[in-house]
């Protein structure tokens, strides 16, 4: 290890870890959750052993920034929490997706040490973009009913639009996806490698095939990225391309979906494959690319948008029999609200209020929402072990001390890597937008944490070759 640095073996684990995680299979989808688990644990911890030994060796470094002891802050409470009041299933936390005591321990060490040296260099952009191509073509594949790897064998029929590609769950796909697809796009946009517009095109069809949730954290994501590329003429330009390569695979793509496939789009999936929204793709990309004075307010877009968002929403809610039936899932806020996310967001709330203040202030560790459902059963055929929103879980878990430290985590590398990693904030802030309505769990989490710490670090995130994909 005399010439083995610590940033090569950063680079090393996270090329292995966003290669391998979303890739990896045993029983299919059968034991999905546990092998991503397992996939994780074992690389994390060769990574933070070899960190270790580096440590030891180099016995100097720099002192981690405010968003890494924020995260370690947060990953503490949840560890602590667990402990006191989990029990001993909260060690590996199978009732909490297995982001048990072990994983969250695993959590905040391999963070630490991206952070402290961490760079997505150019083998980490390959393996990603590499693992990315084969999971988008897999569920592609799997929408027009085939199925090369038999991953749906066993399955019941009604269930395999719920399990997709290698990542299984529909919303984990998504999540996937959400992160994926921008730093793809903004990849493309930073470096003008045009091998990454096919993949852009397979990518933006794979999300058709994921959540909603998914395809509104994508969204999200490219609307930071535009307005990181606006002010520079020629990546806006690229931008504006990728727009169009985008836009025009999904139009396609759900054209040939709605004559041959065996999976149906979602009713926002249709209404962003709908040929009259065609002119939203095209008329801003071909503006992007034919503009040449500088935009001088690019974060107009983005809030136009949210203002958009907010207002349509606050309508809905006050006027719910306007909206057309096939919106009104999305737009009008209620317990049914989002495949019953309403419903299971109060009773976290009502779980949340009787652990008592230091629960509140602390959390209740791995495991508590599904425990508190055991004796306050919301449904009779399913035991929730999940808010289905990763903030709300959090406040559960490790409290209003441990949400204020992940939020501070957060925002501390989204600030950092505006100017520095348009590419990685774009897809950070796209799989946190989407984890307001998911789950977190091992197949994806590790992913979006390990960039959130690189962008935490302070080395520049994609140093020495990075943008050269």
């Amino acid at each position: 290890m005399k010439h083995f640095s610590p940033e090569k073996l950063t680079e090393a684990y996270l090329a292995a870890l966003f290669f391998l995680l979303p890739l990896g299979l045993h029983r299919a989808y059968f034991d999905i959750t546990e092998t991503k688990t397992a996939i994780f644990a074992v690389l994390a911890l060769l990574y933070v052993l070899a960190s270790l030994l580096l440590l030891l060796r180099e016995r100097s470094g720099e002192l981690p920034g405010a968003g890494t002891f924020a995260f370690l802050a947060f990953a503490l409470l949840s560890i602590l929490s667990s402990l006191l009041w989990g029990g001993g299933a909260a060690f590996l936390g199978a009732d909490n997706r297995y982001q048990g005591v072990l994983v969250w321990s695993l959590y905040a060490l391999s963070f630490l040490f991206c952070a402290r040296r961490g760079r997505f260099g150019r083998a980490a952009q390959l393996a990603a973009m590499g693992a990315l191509a084969a999971v988008s073509l897999l569920a592609v594949l799997q929408s027009f009913g085939l199925d090369p790897l038999s991953l749906w064998e066993g399955l019941r029929p009604q269930d395999r639009g719920r399990y997709l590609s290698t990542l299984g769950n529909v919303n984990f796909l998504g999540a996937y996806l959400a992160l994926l697809l921008p730093l793809c796009a903004g990849l493309y946009c930073e470096t003008g490698r045009r091998r990454l517009l096919p993949l852009l095109a397979l990518s933006g069809c794979a999300l058709l095939c994921g959540s909603d949730a998914g395809l509104a954290g994508a969204i999200g994501g490219l609307l930071l990225l535009y307005a990181l590329c606006a002010p520079k003429g020629e990546e806006r330009r690229r931008f504006g391309a990728a727009l169009a390569v985008l836009g025009g695979s999904i139009c396609v793509y759900a054209a040939a979906l709605a004559r041959f496939g065996v999976l149906q789009l979602s009713a926002a999936g249709r209404l962003a494959a709908h040929p009259a929204a065609a002119p939203l793709w095209a008329i801003p990309a071909l503006l992007l690319c034919r503009m040449k004075r500088d935009v001088r307010r690019p974060w107009l877009v983005p809030l136009a948008v949210l203002a958009l968002g907010v207002g349509t929403l606050l309508f809905a809610s006050r006027c719910p029999r306007r909206i057309p039936p096939e919106l009104r899932d999305y737009l009008v806020l209620s317990p049914s609200w989002g495949s019953d996310r309403g419903a299971i967001w109060l009773h976290t709330l009502d779980c949340f209020r009787s652990g008592g203040a230091l629960r509140q202030l602390f959390g209740s560790g791995s495991g508590a929402l599904a425990h508190y459902d055991l004796t306050h059963r919301l449904f009779a055929d399913s035991v929730v072990d999940s808010a289905h929103n990763e903030y709300l879980h959090y406040l559960l878990t490790s409290g209003v001390l441990g949400l204020a430290a992940y939020l501070t985590a957060l925002c501390s590398g989204l600030r950092r890597g505006v100017r520095r990693a348009p590419a990685l904030t774009a897809a950070v802030f796209g799989c946190a937008l989407q984890a307001a309505v998911n789950i977190a769990q091992c197949a994806t989490t590790p992913l979006l944490l390990m960039l959130l710490a690189v962008l935490c670090g302070g080395n520049d995130p994609c140093a020495e070759g990075g943008k050269q994909i």
